[in-house]
């Protein structure tokens, strides 16, 4: 065997090799991925009502200083 076969063999045997890994790696993927995705939207969900709540308080905020601003009796000294 030259040394130009020995090199195609072993190119062949890890190229086999690394397809072989992807393939199992997205067959495992495959099954853990419902449970996955779930609990990746489940988080989601919290953060945004999380989000939605700060920016609804951030908003009455908002709304009592410009109260406070706007009143005629309010003077910045």
């Amino acid at each position: 065997m030259d040394l130009f076969t020995f090199a195609v063999v072993i190119i062949a045997i890890l190229s086999g090799t690394k397809v072989i890994q992807t393939v199992f790696q997205s067959i495992f993927a495959s099954r853990s991925r419902p449970d996955e995705q779930r609990q990746f939207d489940e988080k989601m969900s919290a953060l945004k009502d999380e989000h939605q709540q700060e920016l609804a308080a951030l908003r009455e905020r908002v709304e009592v200083l410009e109260k406070i601003v706007t009143e005629k009796s309010y003077r910045l000294e």
